[in-house]
């Protein structure tokens, strides 16, 4: 079996900045394309790759609670966002379905 080919990109930085800069984490794009941001600033190390089948991002931040604390904060925000879109597209079915 041949193994799949894969894209890597690693970045190294001695900082250990871990902040949202935008109020809204989660934006609706288009109609079938929803998109996720957040900004690292200064991380340990972000790892990306990529293969045929799969993406895999790795951040590494600082185990501290001021680390911690801001990506919870983007994880709440988040976790509305897809909440919010996910009733969105829930009403739109139903009225489509009617």
């Amino acid at each position: 079996m041949r193994e799949e080919k894969e894209n890597n990109i690693l970045l190294d930085s001695r900082g250990d900045l871990f902040g949202l800069k935008e109020n809204q984490v989660f934006n609706t794009h288009s109609e079938n394309l929803n998109i996720v941001h957040f900004r690292i600033d200064n991380p340990r190390r972000l790892e990306l790759s990529q293969a045929k089948y799969y993406s895999d991002v790795e951040l590494f931040i600082s185990d501290d609670i001021e680390q911690l604390e801001k990506l919870v904060e983007w994880a709440k925000s988040l976790h509305k966002g897809a909440k919010k879109q996910l009733k969105k597209l829930q009403k739109v079915e139903v009225e489509s379905s009617t």
